[in-house]
């Protein structure tokens, strides 16, 4: 067993790589590409996320209103002309609010992604959503 590990080693360290085409090292003609691109085009859609946080002593304050702010902003989004299926739901959480060590609430997020597939109507569209009540715009793609 000695032996076949020394001279598995030995081999190792003597080995050579070998080309499957030596002449693709050697000297000959090379062909060198590079390209570049770009392109533009007019936007046609805009994906908006907007939101609504509160803040509230409990829990379940703190969710209900933020249901009940996210329900208008998203009859707001409709109303505005986004379709139903254009509005997804992104992201939803609860979380703890601490000062000082000490537990002083809860701090509710909810969030969806609107496609507004009519350009001219993306600012109106936000106007909308915040009138209703959301207070997070968080990008316009």
């Amino acid at each position: 067993m000695r032996t076949l590990i020394l001279a598995t080693i030995a081999a190792a360290a003597i080995a050579q790589p070998v080309w499957a085409d030596e002449r693709a090292r050697g000297p000959g003609t090379v062909l060198s590409v590079s390209a570049m691109g770009s392109a533009t085009a007019q936007p046609d859609m805009a994906t908006i996320t907007v939101g609504v946080e509160n803040e509230a002593v409990l829990a379940e304050d703190a969710l209900n209103e933020n249901s009940r702010r996210m329900t208008a902003v998203i009859e707001a989004l409709r109303r505005a002309g986004v379709a139903q299926r254009d509005i997804q739901t992104m992201r939803i959480s609860l979380d703890e609010r601490y000062y000082n060590s000490q537990k002083t609430g809860y701090t509710a997020r909810n969030s969806v992604q609107a496609r507004v597939r009519d350009m001219r109507h993306v600012g109106a569209v936000i106007d909308a959503a915040v009138t209703a009540g959301g207070n997070r715009v968080q990008g316009v793609f």
